[in-house]
């Protein structure tokens, strides 16, 4: 008979899961809009470039420090706002992209 692990989360461990899973989501597809404005605008790919490396950063910081934080106990609330702002970056650097 398989053994079967349930684990269960205290709420606010639920919490910090549950938004890093959502913001590494949305953040990953928007990699995806980046890598196809690197096809439309190729004399901007410098901009995306910068662009989607932010992102990377945002999700390392943001979501992995939630992820620590929920799986570990480990204290990187310092952390967590260092991706917001690199997410917040991101935005802007495609922003100038598109718009340059």
């Amino acid at each position: 008979m398989p053994t079967v692990v349930k684990l269960r989360w205290v709420g606010i461990q639920a919490r910090w899961i549950a938004k890093a899973a959502r913001y590494q989501m949305y953040h990953g597809l928007t990699l995806l809009a980046v890598a196809w404005a690197c096809s439309q605008w190729p004399e901007q790919i410098r901009f995306f470039q910068v662009s989607g490396g932010l992102f990377l950063v945002g999700i390392a910081c943001f979501s992995g420090s939630l992820y620590l934080m929920a799986f570990t106990g480990a204290n990187l609330g310092h952390v967590t706002p260092l991706g917001g702002f690199a997410f917040i970056a991101a935005w802007l650097v495609m922003a100038v992209g598109v718009w340059h």
